[in-house]
């Protein structure tokens, strides 16, 4: 548009020059007009010079109008480039204009998007929360569910425990409660039998089961205890108790005691069933585990060796190795001594002290080492009349006591008895333990541990008072020894002979006494 109207200025002006030439042309008429005055090479003279100012003049402004058409012209050039230069910028402005109103677009649209997944997730992570608060509300229900199942389980097993232990426990030292202790095994050993099944995986409760296997045996037959007779039914009892802790790695005291107590009580059943060889076996198996790990020191594991080392003894007393014996008895003497000096429960310790000395004294006095033997018994005597009296009503502890004296009054009957005690003291010993077995069985007349002791009693009374020519008085203790003999339930076959050799004896010395009594 600007160089169009420069291009027009140009022309114009032009056009403005001839016309001014032509407008000079006049000059002819004046070199007409002069021609008369001055002739006419004057006129011609002015012509020319008119001419050439003309020339001159238009020549000067064409010249001056050339340079102001090149000035327009370079104007219009630079404001043409310019222009240009405008006209791309303003392109280029409309063109990022336009990037930016797209990129623009995009980033809305991107944010709509962006908007749209966070609502999206938003929703989802709602979903996900109210899953995971009803998957939580599940889980609670059941775990309370769990928990209600287990505390009732838990109930029930108490209550079995109240009966099948503690309500066992509180009749067997009652008169007549030898039915009932029957019962209570029977019950015990189905409810048992059936828990064992369920309890796969279960410690805690594998370990109770086999702590309930070894009481139901010790009820059974373990001489140990007052016991049922049933020799058989109490090892078939222990066994399953190894069986079930065969399955159990538990490094605690509790386990290593329940362990030691186990084997202790098979070895016990093995002695008593004369299989001597198996039961040693069982018993060094014990003393080896019971050394290692670090439950080995601890109390609770003392109290079961002291026990084993108890039946160790009493196995090499029943194999008739008595210097064997002494040493598992000085043992047994030993942890007993240690347990004592803690005093968890001194009433047991003491217990536990006076068997060590009555064992220990019934071996030398088999070993005829009746110093020692009457040393260690009066040391027992003294603490089971202590511990007798404490519980009038305690069976266990009256039969403790009855042991102590028949074992002393054989020390002091034996090769220099009459230095190491007076007659005086044997008579009053002997007439002691046969009071106190005739009240062990009168408090339970079903017991057959109560009525050998009656028979062992009431014969070495009857043979001291035959030996002090008391005839009357030594037939009414045979007698008594007889009925005692007849009422041995003669189910059992170690009972059985023992009955008979009770009996037979007892009708022999009643065949030695003189007519007249």
């Amino acid at each position: 548009v600007c160089s169009s109207d420069l291009r027009r200025q140009a022309v114009a002006d032009r056009i403005g020059v001839l016309h001014q030439f032509f407008l000079d042309l006049h000059l002819l008429d004046r070199i007409e007009r002069h021609r008369p005055q001055r002739g006419f090479l004057g006129a011609v003279v002015i012509f020319v010079a008119a001419a050439i100012g003309a020339v001159g003049g238009w020549h000067q402004d064409a010249l001056v109008r050339a340079d102001v058409l090149q000035h327009h012209r370079d104007r219009a050039m630079v404001g043409a480039r310019s222009a240009d230069r405008i006209a791309r910028a303003q392109r280029r402005a409309e063109d990022q204009s336009r990037l930016a109103m797209e990129n623009q677009a995009k980033a809305e649209a991107n944010q709509r998007e962006a908007e749209t997944q966070a609502s999206e997730a938003v929703r989802q992570r709602r979903n996900a929360d109210m899953e995971r608060h009803e998957a939580e509300l599940q889980r609670i229900a059941a775990e309370t569910q769990r928990q209600l199942a287990e505390r009732r389980f838990s109930q029930v097993r108490q209550l079995a425990g109240k009966f099948l232990f503690e309500f066992h426990d509180s009749i067997a030292k009652l008169a007549g409660s030898t039915p009932a202790r029957k019962m209570v095994v029977q019950t015990g050993l189905e409810y048992y039998d059936g828990m064992v099944r369920d309890a796969q995986g279960n410690r805690e409760l594998l370990e109770e089961i086999a702590r309930g296997y070894d009481r139901m045996g010790d009820v059974q037959g373990n001489p140990y205890y007052a016991n049922l007779g049933d020799v058989a039914g109490a090892l078939a009892s222990y066994k399953k108790a190894l069986a079930v802790r065969a399955n159990i790695t538990d490094p605690s005291a509790d386990f290593l005691r329940d362990r030691i107590q186990g084997h202790t009580r098979v070895a016990q059943i093995l002695t008593a069933q004369g299989n001597m060889k198996d039961a040693e076996a069982y018993l060094k198996e014990a003393i080896a585990f019971a050394s290692t790990g670090p439950a080995a020191n601890d109390y609770k594991v003392h109290d079961a060796l002291a026990n084993l080392y108890n039946s160790y003894g009493g196995l090499k007393i029943s194999l008739a190795a008595f210097g064997d014996a002494e040493a598992p008895l000085l043992k047994l003497l030993e942890l007993s001594e240690q347990l004592a000096k803690e005093g968890r429960d001194p009433s047991a310790e003491q217990a536990g002290i006076s068997l060590a000395h009555t064992k220990l004294g019934d071996v030398y006095e088999r070993m005829e080492r009746n110093v020692e033997a009457v040393q260690h018994l009066r040391l027992a005597i003294g603490i089971d009349r202590r511990l007798s009296q404490a519980e009038p009503n305690n069976l266990p502890r009256a039969r403790k006591l009855y042991i102590s004296y028949i074992l002393m009054s054989r020390a002091l009957r034996g090769r220099r008895g009459d230095q190491l005690g007076s007659p005086a003291e044997l008579a009053e010993l002997i007439n002691e333990a046969a009071e106190l077995a005739d009240r062990m069985s009168t408090a339970d007349p079903t017991n057959n541990l109560a009525l050998t002791d009656v028979v062992n009693a009431r014969t070495l009374q009857g043979d001291w008072l035959r030996q002090q020519n008391d005839a009357n008085t030594a037939l009414i203790s045979y007698k008594k020894a007889v009925t005692a003999a007849e009422k041995l339930d003669g189910a059992n076959v170690s009972y059985g002979d023992r009955k008979s050799t009770r009996l037979n004896s007892s009708h022999t010395d009643i065949s030695r006494m003189p007519s007249s009594a």
